[in-house]
């Protein structure tokens, strides 16, 4: 500090003060539009990842509707086609018990897991 000329610390000391206020304003400004940048790139993102889950959605529901048309009956009627060979067949029968944990009655047509509205 120069104590012979108090003006021009306090000028200088006042300058500084506004250089760091500007410093600051800067920084603070710049981090805001790093956050906005980042904050819509996170957003591109979750949309594209959401488009990609609906398209995958519907490829599922294309694939179980493929099933239930076609799929469904066939393993069911092979499944019953299996259990009268059995039963003229005893020897088969350790086969069919293997098997009998793992196959479940088809869901009805037109049923859904949603409980209806009251």
């Amino acid at each position: 500090m120069n104590e012979t000329n108090p003006q021009a610390s306090a000028d200088s000391a006042l300058n500084d003060l506004q250089a760091q206020v500007r410093s600051l304003r800067l920084l603070l400004i710049t981090t805001l539009a790093l956050v906005f940048i980042f904050s819509a790139g996170v957003n591109l993102y979750l949309t594209h990842q959401s488009k990609m889950a609906k398209a995958q959605a519907d490829e599922a529901e294309k694939v179980i509707a493929q099933f239930n048309g076609f799929g469904a009956p066939w393993a069911n009627d092979f499944w019953n086609r299996l259990l009268a060979y059995s039963k003229a067949h005893p020897d088969f029968n350790p086969v069919i018990e293997k098997y009998r944990p793992y196959i479940t009655a088809p869901p009805q047509a037109g049923t859904t897991g949603v409980a209806p509205k009251k």
